[in-house]
């Protein structure tokens, strides 16, 4: 069941990454202001990569439940589809 949830997982991460294509769809100009995006729109806190010195990426966090991870990822989609 874990693997299926990263598979998810990676392919929404590829959805959202802060890239010219997806940047077509909604005006991101960086990985903070993605982080706030998703923070005001679905509740999902996530942690930008510059935060960490990697700019353009986002760092988030698995220590919790699978039920915690179900409803991050569906509020991942929630946040992808709008």
């Amino acid at each position: 069941m874990l693997i299926k949830f990263f598979k998810i997982f990676c392919l929404i991460l590829l959805l959202i990454s802060p890239s010219p294509v997806y940047s077509k769809n909604k005006d991101i100009k960086d990985d903070v202001e993605l982080c706030e995006m998703f923070l005001e729109q679905v509740g999902l806190a996530l942690v930008p990569g510059t935060a960490f010195g990697s700019p353009g990426y986002l760092r988030l966090s698995f220590a919790c439940g699978l039920e915690t991870l179900a409803e991050a990822m569906n509020r991942m989609v929630r946040f992808v589809k709008s």
